[in-house]
């Protein structure tokens, strides 16, 4: 609610704190996945986002075509496989273990990590999406107060502006911008209040420690480490059947600052 010339109405304390809102919103966005339900003619039927499948499925690119990936197989034998000649559309396309595939861009990943300096904007990012994963809630309070801080500030803004262009006189302006500047340093003070939390990143830095921790992160956490560092990865068919998977000559990782790699076979 506005009053006529502009100034936004304050209407008594809010119910919910910034920080409740934000815990809200993470629970309203966790229940963005799919989900499956028995229709009334006995059909099963799927409502909601898709749920995490695999690791690679965003990053892996077919090397022949430039295509997505499939993934196909039983649980226990899973294979990527271009998405276009799955589909029939041309591409001599290749096969690859899932699990050998994840295990050697995971260890290629950890590994440039580990060879990083501390300082390094990338290892800073992986340990800023730790952090996120380890104490969600001092981050959500965070940008609650954040946003309050910028929501004041340009109330303020938009009160100077009234009276530049002659909409809100200065006597009014008078009157409400003592109330502002309250809300602004009050906000200010609130944010401070909360510190920001930091992350070691040593343990990023020692191959021993960071496959233990990667092996205890979910399957979408570790999507979007990936992501972070990773911008493909593409992979060529194998020279024919019967030859073991080798990632060292079919995995190709093109890395986020554009750079190449080949895995350790």
């Amino acid at each position: 609610m506005y009053y006529e010339d502009g100034v936004p109405v304050t209407i008594g304390q809010g119910i919910v704190t910034p920080n409740e809102r934000s815990l809200i919103l993470a629970k309203l966005a966790s229940r963005s996945i799919e989900t499956t339900f028995r229709r009334a003619d006995g059909a099963v039927a799927h409502r909601g986002k898709r749920g995490v499948t695999s690791l690679l499925g965003d990053l892996l690119r077919c090397a022949t075509c430039g295509g997505r990936t499939a993934v196909s197989g039983n649980p226990n034998h899973k294979s990527y496989r271009c998405g276009n000649s799955a589909r029939g559309k041309g591409c001599p396309g290749f096969t690859a273990p899932v699990k050998g595939a994840n295990d050697a861009v995971a260890f290629a990943f950890l590994s440039k990590l580990a060879a990083l300096d501390p300082g390094d904007e990338l290892l800073e990012a992986v340990a800023d999406a730790w952090v996120a994963r380890v104490n969600p809630e001092t981050l959500s309070a965070r940008a609650a107060a954040l946003a309050d801080l910028e929501a004041a500030r340009a109330d303020i803004a938009r009160v100077r502006r009234l009276v530049a262009a002659g909409t809100f006189d200065e006597e009014d302006a008078a009157d409400v911008m003592p109330r502002m500047r309250a809300a602004v340093k009050a906000a200010e003070e609130r944010l401070a209040a909360i510190p920001e939390p930091t992350a070691d990143v040593s343990p990023l830095l020692d191959m021993v420690q960071s496959v233990e921790a990667w092996d205890m992160l979910e399957l979408g956490e570790q999507r979007e480490l990936l992501a972070l560092a990773i911008k493909e990865v593409r992979v060529s068919p194998a020279k024919g059947r019967g030859y073991r998977f080798d990632p060292a000559s079919r995995l190709t990782i093109v890395w986020a600052d554009g750079t190449t790699a080949a895995p350790v076979g």
